[in-house]
């Protein structure tokens, strides 16, 4: 009878509900963590996105060209402490010292490049690159922050466990005249392949015209804004034409029309970056800026997936049941792709080199008008 008789305890009202309901419904889980370092920061967040919304891929809901803005993080625990340590007391001085560093390992491999293009025979000239990429730029990446660098086989065979697969990147030996399949996302991609692999790296036209460049320019221009046209002195590097952020795949240009299977291994590998503050991705904006930020950071993450030659089964002629052809990569372009996306567990979006041209043109006006404003308020 006691309890009975016990008042039961008010329901809040309708008014009670609303007020403790979030206040930002209109920007989802996904849009907060693809919210970009946007030049005009002075404005909502939703607004910012929606000025680069055409280029948000229709089919996926991916934004592939913004750079992720770090999830905000609490400044009372652990992370915040460490995140105020290496944004504003520590971070600043380790960059400048680590810079001066990666400078002086910069000019010292320009150095041995120099000796090693006195080389007149190939295969001398390729070990002695090989020689040099593994004892310079490996300190230097680990300046950057990636102090261990993990490889990773992966299968795609249902029922097997990824420790499983046969192959090792150590047993899987890229022969001369082999293809290396990469997504590219940042300059990082450049140092990590020329430091294992030492390729000689391409560059495509938007007709899948290729031609080779040196390491130094694959680096330099990485980044930039994409040259497609067959008679420029500069196209974009690799088959997806330019960077992206690495929350989606981009498509892919049409390189692998005239590949001869037959002859060629197409080896698929994947760099897939891990972070909680700054993005190892550089899609736009100042490339100084991007470096000094990386630096800034204790430790970086990325790992490099790779898939085994006895399951990369690619037909020339046909495509395998329940894949769409994409005309604009080809039949052989739309495999390569379709595994590199699997390895990766990231998705293929529409969106390519040329939209990223649109892209960072909108993006620079953006950057300009800020500036315009900013001097008009001095």
């Amino acid at each position: 009878m006691d309890r009975l008789s016990q008042p039961r305890p008010a329901l809040p009202s309708p008014l009670d509900r609303n007020r403790t309901r979030p206040t930002n419904r209109k920007t989802s889980s996904l849009q907060q963590t693809e919210l970009c370092h946007s030049p005009v920061t002075n404005q909502n967040p939703a607004k910012q996105m929606e000025k680069f919304s055409r280029w948000r891929d229709p089919g996926t809901g991916i934004q592939p060209f913004l750079p992720p803005k770090p999830p905000r993080v609490d400044g009372s625990g652990v992370k915040g402490a460490v995140s105020v340590l290496e944004t504003y007391i520590l971070g600043p001085p380790l960059a400048v010292v680590k810079g001066l560093l990666v400078g002086i390992l910069g000019l010292f491999f320009l150095g041995l490049n120099n000796i090693g293009s006195l080389l007149a025979i190939p295969i001398l000239h390729r070990l002695w690159m090989q020689l040099i990429s593994a004892l310079v730029l490996r300190p230097l990446l680990f300046l950057f922050g990636f102090y261990y660098i993990p490889f990773e086989t992966v299968t795609l065979r249902k029922g097997m466990r990824r420790g499983d697969a046969v192959e090792s990147h150590l047993q899987r030996k890229i022969q001369s005249g082999d293809i290396i399949a990469a997504n590219h996302n940042s300059y990082i991609d450049i140092l990590i392949l020329q430091c294992f692999y030492a390729p000689v790296f391409t560059t495509v036209s938007e007709a899948g015209l290729v031609r080779s460049i040196s390491f130094l320019e694959a680096l330099l221009t990485t980044g930039n804004e994409p040259r497609l046209k067959s008679s420029s002195n500069h196209v974009p590097l690799s088959q997806l034409g330019t960077t992206s952020n690495g929350r989606g795949l981009l498509r892919f240009l049409p390189v692998f029309n005239h590949v001869d299977l037959n002859e060629t291994t197409i080896h698929i590998v994947g760099l897939k970056y891990d972070y909680e503050q700054y993005c190892p991705a550089y899609t736009c904006g100042d490339k100084q800026s991007h470096v000094y930020g990386l630096l800034t950071q204790f430790v970086n993450h990325v790992s490099i997936k790779l898939l085994p030659a006895s399951e990369c089964a690619i037909d020339p002629k046909s495509i395998p049941v329940g894949i769409a052809v994409n005309p604009l990569e080809g039949v052989v372009g739309t495999q390569v792709s379709n595994y590199l996306g699997q390895i990766l567990r990231t998705r293929k979006t529409g969106q390519g080199a040329t939209d990223k041209v649109d892209f960072l043109d909108y993006y620079r006006e953006v950057e300009s008008k800020k500036y315009i404003g900013k001097s008009k308020k001095a």
